[in-house]
C-alpha cells in the first residue's frame, strides 16, 4: 500500500512507529497549504507565513511521537496556532482576538460537518448539498469532500478566492441548519 494512501491517523501511528520522515512529508503535502493560509491570515505576510510554515512542520515533528490525536487536521491547527501566537508575541506583534475566534469557529464546525458527513446517509447528504445554491454546493464538495485548499478551490471553480471563502461559509451555515431541521424531524 503507497504512503499516499494512508489516512492521516495511519500516517501519524506509522510515523510514531518507525520515525520515517516519508510518513511526515505525506501529511505535509497534504496540508500545508492549510497551516500556510492560517499563518498568513495571521501575519499579514508571505515571507512570514512562509517561514512560519516551515517552522511548524518542524515542530510537528518534534511533537507528534508524544501526541495523542483523534483528528488530525483539528491538533494541527491547534499546534500551529499556539506556535503562530507564540512567534507573535516574542516579535510583539497584535492578534485581534476577533480573528482568533473566526478561526476557531471554522475548526470546530469544519470538525462538526466532517461528523455529520460521516454519520449521516449518503441520501440525506446529498438532499442537504442540493438544497445549496450551485456555488456554494461547488465550494462545499471540493473543500470539504475532496480536501481541497482555498485556493484549489479558487482556481478550479474559477471564482475569486473572497467568494470561495463567502460560498464555503454560507454553505456551512446551510448544511448545518439542513442537518439540524433534519435531526429534529427525526426525534
Amino acid at each position: 500500500m503507497s504512503t499516499q494512501s494512508l489516512d492521516d491517523l495511519a500516517l501519524v501511528s506509522a510515523f510514531k512507529q518507525t520515525k520515517d520522515q516519508q510518513y511526515l512529508a505525506v501529511l505535509y503535502n497534504r496540508y500545508h497549504l492549510f497551516v500556510f493560509g492560517l499563518c498568513y491570515k495571521m501575519t499579514q505576510d508571505t515571507n512570514d507565513a512562509k517561514d512560519l510554515t516551515s517552522e511548524i512542520f518542524m515542530h510537528v515533528m518534534e511533537k507528534l511521537p508524544d501526541a495523542t490525536i483523534s483528528f488530525f487536521k483539528s491538533w494541527l491547527y491547534s499546534v500551529s496556532k499556539n506556535y503562530i501566537y507564540s512567534e507573535l508575541r516574542k516579535k510583539n506583534k497584535i492578534v485581534e482576538s476577533l480573528e482568533e475566534k473566526n478561526w476557531e469557529e471554522f475548526m470546530e464546525f469544519d470538525e462538526e460537518l466532517r461528523l455529520n458527513i460521516k454519520e449521516q446517509n449518503v441520501t440525506l447528504l446529498e438532499q442537504a448539498l442540493s438544497n445549496l445554491k450551485p456555488e456554494q454546493r461547488a465550494c462545499i464538495e471540493r473543500f470539504y469532500l475532496q480536501d481541497q485548499s482555498y485556493n484549489e478551490v479558487a482556481l478550479h471553480t474559477g471564482y475569486d478566492i473572497n467568494k470561495v471563502k463567502s460560498y464555503i461559509q454560507n454553505g456551512k451555515r446551510n448544511l448545518k441548519i439542513y442537518f439540524e431541521q433534519n435531526q429534529n424531524h427525526d426525534e
